[in-house]
């Protein structure tokens, strides 16, 4: 490979580590979201330090049920750390199973999450619990519409793809701030009120302790409650980040720079350019193997093959390697060397070749009958051919090997070149992989430039990987090739004429010089020598019925073939599609398909693909639940606090 080549393979190597595992995170995402949580227990202790600030005791009991196969390791609880712009400061204390033993966790910040990682590379089953403690502060706030301070928080949560079975929470409030309390309170999920309202009791140590549960919450759907304070009961957190413009008092959300155009305009420049330069990566490789290997403007039709030119080698020039062993197993047979035995040896093997002699033999010829009939081939040797000769197609590789050899040794291809054309949008399309991965990477912490972008980068990836292969692996056919190849058209050219047209040119001066077209037997034996090139050309059911007619009018016998029954053009069309599907075919096209007049090459897509999926909806620290204006009877607005969401690991 070149050295230009070789680098800009590297750089799209590279480009394939950058994004093949996040693709392939992404495609899995869904997957780890398949299960379920059974409950959801959060209990709350709400106190008040000594500056004034809110400070939360958190217990949540988690009981995950996950399928019997080795789907999951655990999952991501991801805990709301800012609020409207004031940070919470998460710390977690411990997570323990339900007997208290500890359970691995790690932690992290997702986002604007505290995300806790519950479990280790271990795969778990089944219902499983997680008893996760944690503390927060600056739980409350202030809202001016109500004229309070609101403890609005969401138990577990909108940024579950999971169902719930149920979903419960015990406040309890500390005796201190029990004065404060307005009694305004409010219970709700995304439809309709909670299963029971929210109920408050007194407890011994004079702690008011608030209690509400509701069940069968679907995915992306919190039970989100409110407890209203006198105002200034609390100090207010400091902001740390601008809260955006909301009149509603929705959601916090990051506020991130305004992308620069080429930034916002990534996503839809990078894929697309990757994908047009593809596209014309594969129009000129198909307009330059047409130039280099199509036929000529005029085919002459030829009744006798190029002298001195193997089977083999003339089905690889005629593009149609897949054909290659039937059509020599037919050579063979109707020059005498094998006779074609249709009549079954077992179930598997409907068909037999066996060995009369090895004289006149090439070869590849003899490459060929040692790997079916053994290194030291001896003449009635029968070997079945079909399903259960498992080990034909490894030998036949060596012998697909020497025929590559043998085109490039008789000057009948060139050797593969990319074009400077080709070098120019393979390096355009590396380059637009590149750009597009930094864009990416720029704002990934951004606002979903950072997931369109990527995508859009993916797909120029592909592209890319599509411009790379339509560079000139496939060796296209020299002049003396071409030359063969419009000579081997010329036969299939003849064998499509009428019968009146092909008797006529065998009557021409130079016909009649090598047939005499009043001897019937002299004329079956050219239409046995032209079968292997039907065969070649996808043409021998209709050349077997011709050769059929012939030597049926000739009382000439088919030799060369024996079956069960008589012989008929059914029989021997039949004999030879049993021919063609005992091997495989070649491991790739080793010369380019050649083109004729009549026909076009072009360019097929690229192959290649990726999967999307993850878990639905954002998280939200009260978008499951919107409580509107009203200081009475319990109804508050402003964006909640808590909740976040769960993610399959």
């Amino acid at each position: 490979m070149p050295r230009f080549a070789r680098v800009v393979a590297t750089v799209t190597l590279g480009a394939a580590l950058v994004f093949a595992p996040a693709g392939a995170a992404t495609a899995s995402e869904s997957d780890l979201d398949d299960f379920a949580i059974e409950s959801f227990d959060a209990r709350y202790v709400l106190t008040r330090d000594a500056d004034g600030h809110a400070h939360l005791q958190v217990t949540e009991t988690i009981v995950a049920v996950y399928p019997d196969f080795d789907q999951n390791k655990g999952f991501y609880r991801d805990i709301p750390e800012y609020r409207h712009g004031v940070q919470l400061h998460t710390a977690v204390d411990s997570v323990v199973d339900e007997f208290g033993q500890p359970v691995p966790y790690t932690t992290e910040y997702y986002y604007d999450f505290f995300s806790v990682g519950l479990g280790d590379d271990t795969y778990v089953h089944g219902r499983q619990t997680y008893v996760i403690s944690y503390r927060q502060m600056d739980v409350v706030e202030a809202f001016a519409d109500t004229g309070a301070d609101e403890f609005y928080w969401d138990v577990n949560g909108t940024g579950w793809a999971q169902p719930f079975g149920s979903v419960s929470m015990t406040l309890s409030v500390d005796p201190s701030l029990v004065p404060a309390l307005t009694g305004a309170t409010d219970c709700a999920v995304l439809v309709g009120e909670c299963d029971e309202p929210l109920t408050m009791t007194t407890a011994l140590d004079g702690s008011a302790v608030f209690t509400a549960v509701s069940t069968g919450l679907v995915p992306n759907e919190s039970l989100t409650v409110a407890i209203a304070f006198a105002p200034g009961t609390f100090v207010p957190g400091e902001v740390v980040v601008a809260p955006p413009t909301d009149d509603g008092g929705g959601d916090y959300e990051p506020v991130y720079e305004p992308p620069t155009f080429w930034q916002a305009a990534a996503p839809f420049i990078v894929g697309p350019a990757g994908v047009v330069i593809a596209f014309i990566a594969g129009v000129t490789q198909g307009a330059d193997r047409s130039r280099r290997t199509g036929a000529s403007d005029i085919i002459i039709p030829q009744y006798t093959p190029p002298d001195g030119l193997n089977v083999m080698v003339a089905a690889y020039i005629a593009g149609r390697p897949e054909r290659a062993f039937a059509a020599q197993i037919v050579d063979l047979a109707v020059r005498g060397n094998v006779r074609l035995l249709d009549h079954p040896t077992d179930d598997s093997a409907p068909f037999a070749v066996e060995l009369l002699h090895t004289d006149g033999l090439d070869d590849l010829e003899t490459q060929l009958v040692e790997s079916i009939f053994g290194s030291d081939p001896q003449p009635g040797r029968r070997i079945p051919l079909g399903s259960s000769n498992t080990t034909l197609g490894t030998k036949l590789t060596g012998v697909y090997r020497a025929v590559d050899k043998k085109l490039k040794s008789d000057g009948l291809q060139d050797t593969p070149r990319p074009t400077g054309l080709w070098s120019v949008l393979f390096f355009l399309s590396v380059v637009v992989v590149i750009i597009g991965g930094f864009i990416a990477f720029s704002r990934l912490a951004g606002d979903g430039a950072f997931e369109a972008t990527a995508i859009s980068t993916v797909i120029a990836f592909f592209a890319a990987r599509a411009t790379y292969a339509r560079r000139s692996t496939v060796a296209p056919l020299s002049a003396r090739g071409r030359e063969t190849n419009d000579h081997l058209l010329g036969m299939r050219d003849y064998m499509q004429l009428a019968e009146e047209d092909r008797i006529r040119m065998l009557q021409s001066p130079e016909g009649a010089e090598r047939v005499d077209v009043d001897d019937q037997a002299q004329l079956v034996k050219l239409y046995e020598r032209l079968l292997p090139y039907a065969v070649i050309f996808g043409i021998e059911r209709e050349w077997s019925e011709e050769l059929t007619v012939k030597a049926a009018a000739a009382h000439v016998p088919v030799t060369w073939w024996a079956g069960s029954s008589d012989f008929s053009s059914w029989r021997l069309n039949s004999t030879i599609q049993q021919l063609r599907r005992a091997t495989p075919e070649p491991p790739r096209p080793v010369v380019a398909k050649a083109k004729s007049s009549s026909s076009g090459s072009g360019w097929g897509g690229f192959g290649g693909g990726w999967g999307t999926g993850g878990s639905s909806s954002g998280w939200s620290g009260s978008s499951g639940s919107s409580f509107s204006g009203g200081s009475s009877g319990g109804s508050f607005s402003g964006g909640g606090g808590g909740g976040g969401g769960g993610r399959g690991r």
